[in-house]
């Protein structure tokens, strides 16, 4: 599958079952309102919803380190732009610089919740 090799691709895969699992979930509930064994039900909703907290979890740590991509794509603006116009040279910079940032403070929420979950369970 030529999906599968890219970020992206992995990404959309995961998040496909990660939401196809929130479904089942509140599939499972609706479906058996008027089941005489609603905590079995309401078992199996729960193991659903861990079951997409998990993929959440697991799309999060594809992320990390995302950011130093955006240092790449940065230095190939620098390299590749230096005949056009400086407003087109800094809105470029400008927007990898904040996409940068918002990967890097990603990373670290991402790994400070790593950090608590080890910490907790160690």
């Amino acid at each position: 599958m030529k999906i599968s090799t890219t970020y992206e691709g992995r990404d959309k895969i995961v998040k496909f079952f990660q939401y196809l699992a929130k479904f089942m979930s509140w599939h499972v509930l609706r479906d058996n309102r008027d089941s005489p064994a609603p905590k079995d039900l309401m078992e199996q909703s729960l193991l659903y919803l861990s079951i997409s907290r998990q993929l959440y979890d697991a799309r999060s740590i594809f992320r990390l380190f995302k950011s130093l991509f955006e240092i790449k794509r940065i230095q190939i603006i620098l390299k590749c732009i230096k005949d056009t116009d400086q407003f087109t040279l800094i809105t470029n910079v400008v927007s990898r610089s904040c996409y940068f940032m918002h990967w890097l403070f990603d990373n670290i929420y991402i790994l400070t919740k790593i950090m608590n979950v080890q910490i907790k369970n160690g």
